[in-house]
């Protein structure tokens, strides 16, 4: 039961591959792992200091993907936890069979965050792609 009443709704959801082993959140990703071993991100908004207002999709279409199963080879088992280093330049990630690895990839920020030196700051929008690491 909800303090003021309503009750949970569902605003957006993202059609998956499998069922998700994990999720991971950065200021510009929604990552998530799934059983079939692929870890997928996707692009959203969190709108910071605004109330009741929460975690936004920018839509259904994958930012970056990476077969994580495939690269593991005998030891192959679904992600089950992912946390980012200190750095946010790896992603710590654990499995269910009891291996512990890392991908070298680093957290994106925002573009309305990015130095005035960084960019144009427009938004190029998603572009799917593979991760070959």
């Amino acid at each position: 039961m909800s303090p003021t009443g309503e009750g949970p709704r569902v605003e957006d959801h993202i059609d998956l591959d499998s069922v998700p082993t994990t999720t991971l959140l950065t200021q510009k990703h929604l990552i998530v792992a799934t059983e079939l071993g692929g870890i997928y991100w996707y692009a959203v908004d969190i709108p910071y200091g605004k109330a009741d207002e929460g975690l936004k999709l920018k839509g259904e279409e994958i930012n970056y993907e990476y077969n994580f199963s495939e690269q593991l080879g005998e030891n192959s088992a679904p992600a089950s936890f992912m946390h980012y280093s200190r750095s946010h330049k790896k992603i710590v990630i654990g499995t269910r069979n009891g291996v512990i690895t890392r991908l070298d990839f680093e957290a994106q920020v925002p573009e309305d965050e990015v130095d005035d030196d960084g960019g144009d700051g427009e938004d190029q929008g998603p572009t799917r792609q593979t991760i070959d690491k």
